[in-house]
């Protein structure tokens, strides 16, 4: 630091070295005073208390806060134990003496050293950087590059060949390596002057710093692809297996790494409780580096308190000098690199299954690093089918009400099929008397056509009307029996159609299973009844009015007798 600064900051103070010998590197010049942070670690007994709310504290935390927290709150001590513990002092001082010492208030001391590769030779311990080893390769490239520059620097110019007198001007002619001139003349039917090539292309010296390149890549284990070069691998596969291959050589770098990122964890997991001790707001970073804000507080009970604002709302506050806590370090790509990869992949995806577009397109977009890719995100997500992702709750609006339980879900299933059953009843009421109505009138019609048969026999051929009359209620017994078997087979239809469709709605099948399993089920119906027609005698009637004469036949299993 400046000696001036100095001065005023520790008047009286001695910035000497630490011996009179100590004059290859001065701890002060005329200028400047070098002044050293010295951190001395060491252990200690601690007492710690258990206090009445099971709350295990430091005795000084614990007397720090005694009047403010915990006795108007009546919380006392119960027990109390002293347990070994680390203290830290840290000292400022020159070469001389000793500045000022401070007591830290954390249990280690907040260097975090990175160490490269670790070598043991007889006994002691070697750090060397990923680069030590490659640092003779690195000198040997720029002697070989120095060289190949100083032969080319080196090398004469090209001359110009002539016989002696030939030339015309020859003070151009022998600055013509050195001026630009657009014409040179020479004496008619002499032999035009002819430039001698000269080739000063260091090739030797090129090709031992191109090999010494290539010594430095297989000494570090980094080759052009771990670099994002282009070099000889062209497929995809070819370069991500180069790339593993430098990851492997290098590894205990990067494991080393690990553990210096988890020592300065472990530093500051030791250091919040004792620091953030205070109500405060604090500014935190989520996986997604998106910023949010956290209250703290030192809380009588619990670590979690939720405080009411004016507003209405609830705002969390955490108590973190409670509990312990622990620290995992992973170590991968960032959480940018992992969207690229997402987004990628999932391009990849859609490209083997098109529908993936169709129920994850929102996911899609909120990978994509892009303006406006989160809003996109939204409008897609509204388009999902519904169900398929769970709406966010509005913590304005009103309760949903309550899910129906499973006994009030089959009670319902029940009324829905009662409800179906009766409909198809009154359907098959309606159906029934359809038919009856019908009957009648077939009936009634046989009945007129009777009537005016047996009159016109009578008027016609003087035949006992009692004799057409029993050929004609044969005829009509035949009829109704005819009638009477497709009734039943009606009825029969509309009795499977009701119970399949009772069947299909109880057990909820789709529409399009609906069709087939009830033409299958006629068809079955169908078939037993006219298995069961078989038997039946048939009349068949072709009736073209009843005031026309009916050719009629009665069709027996024996024979076919004229009426």
């Amino acid at each position: 630091m400046d000696r001036n600064a100095f001065e005023r900051k520790y008047p009286g103070a001695h910035a000497g070295e630490f011996t009179d010998d100590d004059k290859v590197d001065p701890w002060f010049s005329e200028n400047l005073v070098r002044v050293a942070a010295y951190w001395d670690r060491f252990e200690i007994d601690r007492e710690v208390l258990l206090l009445s709310n099971k709350d295990v504290v430091d005795a000084k935390e614990y007397e720090k806060l005694r009047g403010t927290l915990y006795d108007p709150l009546g919380i006392t001590v119960e027990n109390q134990r002293t347990v070994a513990s680390w203290g830290v002092k840290h000292t400022l001082m020159t070469g001389a003496e000793s500045l000022e010492t401070t007591d830290w208030v954390g249990q280690y001391i907040p260097i975090v050293p990175v160490y490269g590769e670790e070598v043991n030779v007889e006994g002691r311990r070697y750090f060397k950087s990923l680069i030590s080893d490659s640092k003779d390769a690195q000198r040997m490239y720029n002697y070989w590059r120095s060289a190949a520059t100083e032969l080319v620097a080196l090398a004469p110019k090209a001359p110009w060949i002539a016989a002696e007198g030939s030339t015309v001007n020859p003070e151009e002619w022998a600055s013509a390596n050195t001026e630009n001139y657009a014409v040179l003349y020479y004496k008619e039917g002499m032999v035009p002057p002819q430039r001698q090539a000269f080739d000063a292309s260091p090739v030797g010296s090129m090709q031992q710093a191109l090999t010494a390149a290539d010594d430095m890549k297989d000494i570090m284990g980094m080759h052009d692809a771990s670099l994002g070069m282009r070099s000889n691998e062209t497929s995809g596969r070819a370069i991500m297996a180069r790339q593993r291959e430098g990851d492997v050589s290098t590894f205990h770098f990067i494991d080393n790494l690990s553990r210096a990122i988890k020592c300065g964890g472990r530093i500051l997991l030791d250091l919040i409780p004792k620091v953030y001790n205070t109500k405060r707001v604090i500014r935190i970073l989520g996986e997604d580096e998106k910023a949010d804000q956290a209250q703290i507080d030192v809380l009588p009970d619990g670590t979690l308190l939720q405080e009411p604002q004016i507003d209405g709302s609830l705002v969390d506050t955490y108590d973190l000098t409670k509990g312990k806590y622990d620290l995992v370090v992973k170590v991968g790509p960032s959480y940018t690199s992992k969207r690229e990869e997402a987004a990628t992949q999932m391009f990849e995806m859609g490209r083997v299954a098109p529908q993936f577009f169709e129920i994850a397109g929102d996911l899609l977009a909120r990978n994509l690093d892009w303006p406006g890719a989160d809003q996109i995100a939204d409008r897609l997500e509204k388009l999902l089918p519904p169900g398929l992702v769970e709406q966010e709750q509005d913590p304005n609006a009103p309760p949903a009400p309550p899910q129906p339980s499973p006994e009030e879900i089959a009670m319902q299933a029940q009324m829905q099929a009662m409800q179906a059953k009766t409909q198809a009843e009154i359907q098959q009421d309606q159906a029934k008397a359809m038919a009856e109505a019908q009957t009648k009138r077939e009936v009634a019609m046989f009945e007129a056509e009777t009537k005016v048969m047996m009159e016109q026999n009578t008027a016609q051929s003087g035949l006992p009307a009692d004799l057409e009359l029993l050929k004609h209620n044969d005829k009509i017994a035949v009829e109704r029996e005819k009638i009477a078997a497709e009734n039943m087979r009606h009825t029969q239809s509309l009795e499977a159609e009701a119970e399949l469709k009772l069947a299909l709605k109880a057990m909820d099948t789709a529409d399009d299973m609906r069709t087939p399993l009830m033409g299958a089920a006629l068809d079955d119906i169908a078939d037993t009844i006219e298995g069961a027609d078989a038997d039946v005698e048939t009349t068949t009637i072709i009736t073209n009015g009843l005031d026309d004469a009916m050719p009629i036949e009665y069709v027996d299993e024996t024979e076919t007798v004229p009426l």
